[in-house]
């Protein structure tokens, strides 16, 4: 009994060291929370050099594996005919409409859609333009100073008692655009982070040691931002190359594995060895 009140004696006082601890550590440094804000692409990407060999690979292993349709049938029975009848002595020089006239007409009905409706990402915009690189992902930035010098960054503000790092995120865009545009934020757990130590000045004055910063991502709905002049002198809609040039490097470091973005390889070697009918079929990927 005298051992057991001796064991519940020493875990009080380790929780109350460990609370004492915690909180020491956490008013030491100042919480932020900021928001990855994205503008989601609106065209369909076109295939890279690797998904369109493999669909090509698809639609040629489905063609040769599939039965003939009945236009398919009537065009090789045209065919038979057709040459049949130019053997033949006397054969009249009528011209008919055959199935191969009209998938030729069919072709050109469909290029000729094509070219009337395609929609091109507009490049031409300006940087600040919420309707440019509509085939890509881009992300808000604010030109912020902070000292002497500007800086881009996500919207970030301080983080206030009982608030939550959602919150926060969710302040810092109203702080900074007010309602003049509407967001959706995907969930509540940051996806980067990092910190960073005060100058030794900054530290007497806040006695704050640094600050951690947290962020939250969130998507662009609707709506043109506007943005306030206490937070910063302008923006712009990078793409993720632009960002990764603009940011911090500890910024920079500390958001890109949010980021997903398709890796630019040289598949050129792989579709050389693909193109060939028998490398296919070394790899029975084509029956004989």
């Amino acid at each position: 009994m005298l051992a057991s009140k001796q064991l519940l004696g020493c875990l009080l006082r380790s929780t109350a060291h460990i609370r004492n601890s915690l909180d020491r550590s956490a008013s030491s440094w100042q919480i932020m929370a900021g928001a990855i804000l994205e503008r989601p692409a609106t065209l369909v990407v076109p295939f890279s050099p690797l998904q369109k060999a493999y669909l090509d690979m698809l639609t040629e292993l489905e063609a040769e594996h599939s039965l003939l349709s009945d236009h398919e049938l009537k065009a090789l029975e045209e065919k038979k005919a057709l040459a049949k009848a130019t053997k033949s002595a006397g054969a009249a020089a009528t011209r008919i409409k055959l199935a191969d006239d009209l998938v030729n007409e069919w072709k050109a009905e469909l290029e000729a859609f094509k070219k009337r409706y395609h929609c091109k990402p507009q490049t031409d915009h300006k940087l600040d333009d919420i309707n440019r690189h509509t085939d890509k992902a881009l992300t808000l930035l604010v030109l912020r100073k902070i000292g002497d010098k500007e800086h881009w960054l996500f919207p970030i503000v301080d983080n206030k008692e009982n608030e939550t790092l959602r919150q926060t995120a969710e302040r810092a865009i109203l702080e900074c655009f007010g309602d003049s545009m509407s967001i959706k934020t995907l969930g509540n757990a940051p996806v980067a982070f990092y910190k960073y130590k005060y100058p030794k000045a900054v530290q007497e004055k806040t006695r704050k040691e640094g600050a951690k910063v947290f962020y939250i991502k969130m998507n662009y709905i609707s709506g043109m931002p506007k943005l306030k002049t206490e937070f910063g002198s302008k923006i712009i809609w990078s793409t993720y190359d632009e960002m990764l040039e603009r940011l911090p490097p500890i910024v920079k470091k500390a958001v890109k594995p949010s980021f997903f973005v398709t890796p630019n390889i040289d598949f050129t070697l792989f579709l050389d060895a693909i193109a060939q009918k028998d490398e296919l079929r070394k790899r029975h990927l084509i029956k004989e």
